[in-house]
């Protein structure tokens, strides 16, 4: 049970810093890209949070996509709107979310590369225009519902299941993260990395002292030629034969 706790609050830390990485990321994103404010950054993380566990998709990877999107569309809306189109075109054509979503952003560009590839044919006035809200149309007209499908089946569920595991992890971390905070601080601080280079050198100096005894103990041995056929003889040569396999 110890073990596992401890196992625990590592990989949650891990999680957690992990997350908060990826959570600056998006938000210093969406502020340059859209203006968006504190209060919208924070709804796209509720969304981002009902989104994972609603088709079992990783929150880094969702924050990953949506990010391409808001820089494409300028718009948090649209770009969450781009996204459902995203999800649906991954789950049906096992595409990943990140190639889908670079489908979609690409086509927002007016390019429509690999539409073919996934049997999605535009009209010749689409391709002529460059219409790439016209082409995402057409391209989520094909796969849609797909995601919400996949999220119900066996596997679908499996991977919310995890999703949801995986949050209960961060969380974990989450909670840990203040103190770890608190003793980074301290190590980088003056009095802090005095402390711990004081400690290191009194380490290495008592290891020091160690291996001093240790070979004072083989000299003194080696000077040693006890009588054998006494009872000191044979526990002295007991020991300098153990001392000498353990050097």
């Amino acid at each position: 049970a110890g073990a596992f706790a401890f196992k625990l609050g590592v990989d949650g830390v891990q999680a957690a810093i992990a997350d908060e990485a990826s959570q600056v990321k998006l938000a210093t994103a969406l502020q340059n890209t859209t203006k968006a404010t504190d209060a919208q950054v924070a709804a796209v993380e509720d969304y981002i949070t009902k989104t994972q566990m609603r088709y079992g998709v990783e929150d880094v990877l969702l924050r990953n996509s949506l990010n391409k999107l808001a820089t494409v569309t300028g718009d948090v809306t649209k770009a969450q709107e781009m996204q459902a189109v995203a999800l649906d075109v991954a789950a049906g054509s096992g595409l990943s979310l990140e190639a889908a979503t670079t489908m979609v952003t690409k086509a927002l560009q007016g390019s429509f590369r690999g539409f073919d590839r996934l049997g999605v044919v535009l009209s010749d006035n689409i391709k002529k225009n460059k219409d790439g809200a016209a082409a995402v149309e057409v391209l989520g007209n094909k796969y849609v519902g797909a995601a919400d499908k996949a999220a119900n089946t066996t596997k679908g569920k499996l991977d919310r299941l995890n999703q949801a595991w995986d949050e209960s992890v961060e969380k974990v971390g989450e909670a840990l993260l203040p103190e770890l905070t608190k003793l980074a601080d301290w190590a980088v601080s003056p009095e802090g990395g005095k402390q711990i280079e004081n400690f290191i050198n009194t380490m290495a100096t008592g290891l020091q002292n160690v291996a001093t005894a240790a070979e004072n103990i083989g000299i003194a041995l080696d000077n040693i030629t006890p009588d054998a056929d006494t009872p000191l003889g044979r526990m002295l040569s007991f020991a300098m034969t153990k001392y000498r396999d353990w050097e």
